[in-house]
């Protein structure tokens, strides 16, 4: 989206806002509880466009309210700070790649402050008036540049349209429960919606009015008889051959007649008829009459149609975004069902659909299958709502070992009892492999780096040699490279048996590996607490320097020049800034702040305001010195 295209002013509605609420309220979707169907549809979302954000929405007259969420934690927000009430007036897709830099939505609170949302993109939910109610939307704390790929566009397209097509049915079930109440009270009194009786010997048809206007014949030539051709002609004509034949069959054969077809009523209106009927024979076996009821069925047809169709829609929608969906019964045994775009990644034949518990246990990959498992029937067991793995498994198809990331939201009873496993099945090989290269490549360049640190080292002890005067900066040049190098190794990642992870990293971590030397026969000198937080590869080397210097100036001058001295070193979060306090105590007393800064300070200095973006200040007072250190959490974690 260009930049002309972001900043947009906000077009007029071309419909009534009355109108509109209405028509959303008419789908009496809101307010209403949790659905696995809608949930599915945020899953997929989030998935295919890898965001943490996933909503279906609604935008009422004062409020935007959410059926399904992923990752926001509220049900509903105020219409004034929602980003969908502007989506509405946009056509198909709507996409925001920066909101920071959009003036409509740079002020918004869920910009500036929780949870600084940046990037949104929402495909329009239209009513089949072409009303706009509401949004499938997907959300990152993290701008998007390039916005969304093709792809992910037509999957959100997809995904508002399996909103809609939920929320007609939901509608038509509604219609088809008042009918069905309405057909119940017909019942009640009548056992049947409509009659008729056929004189088999001499073609006379008799029936009630019910029948005579789904068969479109007038209730006069009903009541008073008319041949089988006058309520065949009624049927639809693709229906109409299969239809005679069976009824010929019933009268020559006997027996039970029953079946269903279309018929033309007398509105022009086409009927699904489930029609039920006998012929009774004289002692001589000849056919005598044929009596019979007939109930329409239109509505349960058309429900049946909005299944089949949903049902397709939903498995476009996998098929495009490669996700495999599944479902489990997890009250008898259980029972599965998997998705056609399942079984292809899994590498399973079309008859796999319903394989077994034990079927799937088999597939995963040996070394993963027992840590898999476990963490699978911890989830059921437990009272847990959602269950997520990433595993190997080796596809029957070929043979070949793929890697899978699981997601799946488990259904309980009010007892907290499992009921159902909808889930998602992911083909993350590629990304594995990327992981697993870079992996190579990161430790190749730390094995390389930390043979730099052992080069530049020997390099300045043998420059040191015959110049007694260098020695001194020789050695704190060598301390410095020393405390680089842990700095280096602490913020590597680790690798496990199933493969290489990118560990957590944190101040409180690297400065104990810092200052681990500094320990006098077991006893620490430093107390490290308060807040921690996660330390990325840049700046843990400038937070080294920092410790390094000032654990070196505290052991020369400072609080560890004396037995009794010690240092506290404190953290903790205030806004978007983590704040580190470095307190001396219990060594010589100060009387006034050094004359001048030495290198190492200086250096520290510019590692903070360069490398971090932060500040330092120092306080030096008599009973001891406290530095400050200052850095924003979001230059802290690179």
């Amino acid at each position: 989206m260009s930049a002309a295209e972001t900043l947009s002013p906000r077009p007029a509605p071309s419909w009534d806002e009355a109108a509109r609420v209405a028509a959303l309220r008419r789908y009496r979707i809101l307010d209403t509880p949790a659905e696995s169907g809608f949930d599915e549809i945020t899953r997929i979302a989030a998935l295919v466009c890898r965001a943490p954000i996933a909503v279906v929405n609604f935008i009422e007259d004062t409020r935007q309210w959410f059926k399904a969420e992923i990752g926001l934690g509220v049900r509903e927000t105020p219409l004034d700070i929602s980003f969908c009430a502007q989506a509405i007036l946009q056509p198909g897709v709507f996409v925001i790649p920066d909101a920071r830099k959009d003036a409509r939505f740079a002020c918004n609170p869920l910009v500036t402050g929780e949870p600084h949302l940046r990037f949104y993109a929402g495909a329009l939910l239209e009513t089949p008036d072409r009303l706009p109610i509401g949004t499938v939307c997907v959300l990152d704390t993290e701008p998007r540049p390039e916005g969304l790929r093709p792809d992910q566009r037509e999957i959100l397209r997809a995904l508002a349209r399996q909103v809609m097509l939920q929320l007609e049915l939901r509608q038509r079930e509604d219609e088809l429960r008042a009918s069905q109440e309405r057909l119940n009270l017909a019942l009640d009194a009548s056992k049947v919606v409509g009659t008729w009786l056929w004189e088999v010997a001499c073609d006379r048809i008799t029936a009630d009015e019910r029948f005579a206007w789904l068969f479109n014949v007038s209730p006069e030539l009903a009541r008073n008889g008319a041949p089988l051709s006058a309520f065949l002609d009624a049927i639809h004509p693709e229906d109409r051959p299969r239809v005679a034949d069976e009824i010929a069959n019933a009268v020559a054969q006997g027996g039970e007649y029953a079946t269903e077809y279309r018929v033309i009523a007398t509105d022009g209106s086409i009927r699904w008829i489930s029609a039920r009927g006998h012929c009774e024979r004289d002692e001589a076996g000849r056919p005598v009459r044929f009596p019979g009821a007939v109930v329409d069925v239109t509505p349960a047809k058309a429900n049946e149609q909005a299944l089949r169709e949903r049902e397709a829609e939903l498995a476009r929608v996998q098929r495009i975004g490669q996700v495999g969906g599944l479902e489990v019964d997890l009250r008898n045994g259980f029972r599965n069902r998997r998705s056609p775009e399942y079984l292809r990644i899994h590498g399973l034949p079309p008859e796999a659909d319903r394989e077994s518990h034990d079927e799937w246990v088999r597939r995963i990959h040996p070394d993963d299958r027992e840590r898999v498992e476990s963490a699978f029937r911890a989830a059921v067991a437990g009272r847990a709502g959602e269950y997520t793995a990433e595993y190997r498994i080796v596809r029957p198809s070929d043979g070949a070992v793929r890697w899978i990331s699981a997601t799946a939201e488990i259904e309980r009873d009010g007892e907290g009892c499992p009921l159902r496993l909808v889930g998602a099945h992911i083909d993350i090989t590629e990304r594995k492999q990327a992981e697993e290269a870079r992996e190579l490549i990161s430790r190749e360049l730390s094995h390389r780096i930390k043979n730099i640190f052992a080069i530049v080292s020997g390099l300045v002890s043998l420059s040191a040699r015959g110049h007694e005067e260098a020695k001194d900066f020789a050695r704190e040049f060598r301390d410095r490279l020393h405390a680089l190098a842990l700095a280096h190794e602490y913020v590597q990642p680790r690798a496990t048996d199933a493969g290489p992870i990118a560990t957590t990293q944190t101040i409180q971590g690297l400065l104990r590996t810092l200052l681990r030397p500094y320990a006098v026969e077991g006893r620490e000198r430093f107390l490290i607490d308060g807040e921690d937080a996660e330390v990325g590869e840049k700046a843990a080397t400038a937070l080294a320097l920092i410790a390094h210097e000032q654990a070196t100036n505290a052991a020369k001058y400072g609080a560890l020049s004396l037995e009794t001295g010690h240092v506290t070193i404190t953290g903790r979060r205030e806004g978007d800034a983590y704040i580190l306090v470095w307190r001396e105590r219990g060594g010589p007393p100060i009387h006034e702040p050094p004359a001048r800064q030495g290198f190492g300070t200086l250096m520290a200095g510019r590692s903070v305001s360069g490398q971090l973006g932060g500040m330092i200040a120092y306080d030096w007072a008599p009973e001891g010195l406290t530095m400050q250190v200052t850095i924003p959490l979001a230059n802290l974690a690179r």
